[in-house]
């Protein structure tokens, strides 16, 4: 998942915390009602007045929280606290890890990682 539907794990995240996971069977329905009915309002017009800037400000943003728990979880450690407190002891995660595990999921990464070829007019396109 990448861009910004990466931004919606954190809100899907987000509500299941709020109001338990039986509501997404009310909201998802909900969106889906209420995302057509934007697009025949022409109100994704408007969305276009907010910065790419900010945009990838966002998901700058989504991502260092998503990979700071990544981490903990690469190296086997027990994660501290929210994010701050994450980012803040990555410089202890050396001497605790479980290197197997690190290996292990630096293997899997290695083995699952795309390779990019070149696509119509020479961009690269990722080929599994």
């Amino acid at each position: 998942m990448s861009g910004p539907a990466a931004g919606l794990t954190v809100l899907v995240w987000e509500a299941v915390q709020s109001y338990g996971l039986p509501a997404l069977g009310e909201l998802v329905p909900a969106a889906g009602v209420v995302q057509p009915g934007m697009g025949v309002l022409r109100l994704g017009l408007w969305f276009r007045a907010i910065s790419v800037a900010a945009v990838h400000g966002m998901l700058a943003g989504i991502g260092m929280v998503l990979i700071s728990g990544q981490l903990y979880a690469l190296g086997g450690v027990e994660a501290r606290g929210q994010t701050l407190a994450k980012l803040g002891s990555v410089h202890e995660l050396g001497a605790q890890a479980d290197w197997a595990a690190v290996a292990l999921g630096a293997g899997t990464i290695a083995a699952s990682r795309p390779r990019l070829s070149d696509g119509p007019g020479g961009v690269g396109t990722a080929v599994w």
